[in-house]
């Protein structure tokens, strides 16, 4: 059957859903990430969470599309697999038990996994069974800006009473960005102590654990490290095998064993990713009216540049980066302190903290830097993408270079 027949009208469709969703993990059966299932109706499998992406819940604080309210944010929706199931698991008692016996709940990994997924299942799953339930969302930059503006127009009394009295359970979304914040982790921590003393759950997410938080104090360091630290992987090849299936079945799309087993085997890291690969190979069959088949979807790869053989590597970044920017590696992890060796070595770090799965201290160790260091060098690329549209095109240069994602 040829594909154009069948689903050009949902390519629009597809396009948005995918874009806006990230899935990761991968077991395909209720009963597989659910092995109890018949002894609690509640659990996903058992009882439709319907009619979430209506709701209004008490005390969303975030500006963006928070993720409670989304239906697509719930466990049913969340595939689990190796990489993933501990934190599923965590987070399905977290919205089982509330107790707070596992608060804080620490969820930290690479952006993409599906931290703010779990995050946001556990918040509607809540609100699903007590819709009274006070639960306030915001990122840890929103809650950065809400402390300052409070202190300047001095309403510090209701900023507090917001988050401190108001407040059954509190989603912080990035602390990471707390770096370096003296006064707002200060802030920070006396909130944590607070609703921890009556009790109530918090869900915090991040990309590094709380130890390799730099900048960082100690009394907050250890208040975020006091309950449960979960860490999410990416997703294997098998799981990103079922990632892909499960997307494309919610879509109506019907994939053949060969194009699925392709598609995983040569897209990892994000699964944003996996998402991008299947948008475009829908849209081509769809609008070249092909059917999709191994062919096509090797032309999709391809249009991606992604190479089979290459693996984004902390040496192929330095490799590219010192051939892109005429200098050497030897220049790369020198102490030289020159703009025309700095630049290219902090957009070699950002690079690295982007494109690969290494930690903060291995980019480090490679460019000879410290922690602190990589931090701050990641931090000034970030800005200077938000400020400038001349590095906004070369971090996509590169990435295009590295066969990766290029939006930036």
């Amino acid at each position: 059957m040829r594909v154009q027949e069948h689903f050009s009208p949902r390519v629009d469709n597809l396009s948005a859903s995918l874009r806006r969703s990230v899935v990761s993990g991968g077991e395909q059966t209720r009963e597989a990430r659910n092995p109890h299932s018949h002894t609690n109706p509640d659990k996903p499998g058992q009882q439709r969470e319907s009619g979430l992406s209506q709701m209004t819940l008490p005390g969303v604080l975030s500006r963006r599309r928070s993720v409670l309210g989304e239906k697509r944010f719930t466990f049913d929706h969340f595939v689990v697999g190796p990489s993933n199931r501990f934190a599923y698991e965590a987070g399905w008692a977290v919205a089982n038990d509330r107790q707070g016996a596992y608060s804080p709940l620490y969820l930290y990994g690479e952006s993409g996994l599906g931290k703010s997924h779990l995050a946001g299942a556990i918040g509607n799953h809540i609100y699903g069974r007590e819709p009274t339930t006070q639960i306030l969302y915001t990122t840890a930059e929103e809650f950065v800006n809400e402390m300052v503006s409070g202190i300047r127009k001095k309403e510090m009394a209701a900023f507090k009473e917001k988050y401190r009295r108001r407040c059954d359970i509190l989603f912080i979304d990035g602390v990471h960005f707390l770096s370096g914040k003296e006064k707002t982790q200060t802030e920070l921590s006396h909130t944590l102590d607070h609703l921890l003393n009556f009790g109530k759950q918090i869900v915090l997410t991040a990309l590094d654990p709380p130890y390799q938080l730099s900048h960082m104090s100690d009394g907050l360091r250890s208040r975020l490290a006091g309950g449960l630290v979960v860490d999410i992987q990416p997703p294997d090849r098998e799981t990103r095998q079922k990632i892909l299936h499960q997307k494309a079945t919610l879509e109506g799309v019907t994939l053949p064993e060969d194009v699925l087993e392709l598609l995983a085997s040569r897209i990892s890291g994000s699964v944003r990713r996996l998402e991008g690969i299947l948008i475009n190979l829908v849209a081509k069959s769809s609008l070249l009216g092909r059917a999709i088949d191994l062919d096509l979807a090797q032309e999709t790869i391809r249009s991606f540049q992604v190479e089979e053989t290459q693996r984004v590597t902390i040496d192929v970044i330095q490799r590219l980066v010192a051939d892109q920017y005429h200098t050497e590696i030897d220049q790369l992890v020198s102490r030289s302190r020159r703009r025309s060796v700095c630049y290219p070595r902090q957009m070699g770090m950002y690079l690295c903290r982007r494109f690969t799965a290494e930690s903060l201290d291995t980019i480090g160790r490679a460019f000879h830097r410290d922690h602190a260091s990589v931090i701050h060098s990641i931090a000034v690329i970030e800005k200077q993408i938000r400020e400038k549209a001349r590095v906004r095109r070369e971090v996509g240069f590169l990435a295009q270079k590295l066969g990766m994602d290029v939006s930036v």
